[in-house]
């Protein structure tokens, strides 16, 4: 029902290495085409309710209840970061949404299904395969300081609940292998389930700020040592 509903469907061929060319028609019983669906302009864009779900999802994220961690152990400096990660991480977006376009229009694209459209595939077909090696490596990296960082987070908290640090990683290691063999529906109920944890989180967050009589500092007393503390720097 929802092809019928896309206008100017057609098939189309493109040669090994032509992304972006112009395509030419053929008819739809030759053995050599390449099935290729012609969708209007802005088909597959995010609507409203689902681009605000999706920004409430990374907002409401392990990373927001990091913060404060971040200003004790980095100092209120941290926010000069925070600011430049932020325009990075639009500008990639942006670049992002132009590779998924041009690979859109590649026939080595069309050969692979989106859901293995990743940051090294659409790094390869836009700029080559060294780029693409790049980004692998950029990813593998930074995808390695996340799991420090989450498992610092996760030892530190351990501590509150009289839980030693070795052992939460050990179960957060332990934790993570077990999820690898999870199936993907049942695993979807469970980010939806962490997602749910998340907004409690923040949303006790929220009401004791509301509560206190007056700003926590993380340092006791805002001065040199609470804008900045380089001796914290990995």
């Amino acid at each position: 029902e929802e092809e019928e509903a896309l206008p100017q469907t057609a098939l189309f061929w493109r040669d090994p290495g032509s992304c972006g060319a112009e395509a030419t028609p053929l008819a739809p019983g030759s053995p050599k085409a390449l099935i290729w669906r012609a969708l209007p302009d802005g088909y597959g864009d995010l609507t409203v309710a689902q681009s605000v779900f999706s920004l409430t999802n990374v907002i409401v994220g392990a990373g927001l209840l990091s913060v404060p961690f971040t200003f004790k152990q980095s100092g209120y400096a941290a926010l000069l970061v925070i600011v430049g990660m932020t325009g990075v991480t639009c500008t990639s977006g942006k670049y992002l949404g132009r590779c998924i376009e041009m690979a859109a229009r590649c026939r080595e694209a069309a050969l692979e299904p989106p859901a293995a459209w990743d940051y090294v595939f659409l790094a390869r077909i836009s700029v080559g395969p060294r780029f693409g090696a790049a980004i692998g490596a950029v990813t593998v990296f930074e995808l390695w300081l996340a799991l420090v960082a989450l498992t610092v987070l996760s030892g530190r908290n351990a501590l509150a609940l009289g839980v030693t640090t070795e052992a939460s990683v050990i179960a957060t290691g332990a934790l993570a292998v077990v999820l690898l063999f999870v199936p993907a529906q049942v695993y979807a109920y469970l980010s939806l389930f962490s997602t749910l944890a998340m907004v409690a989180c923040v949303a006790a967050i929220v009401a004791v700020m509301l509560a206190m009589g007056r700003w926590a500092f993380p340092h006791g007393q805002p001065g040199e040592g609470a804008l900045f503390r380089p001796e914290n720097i990995p």
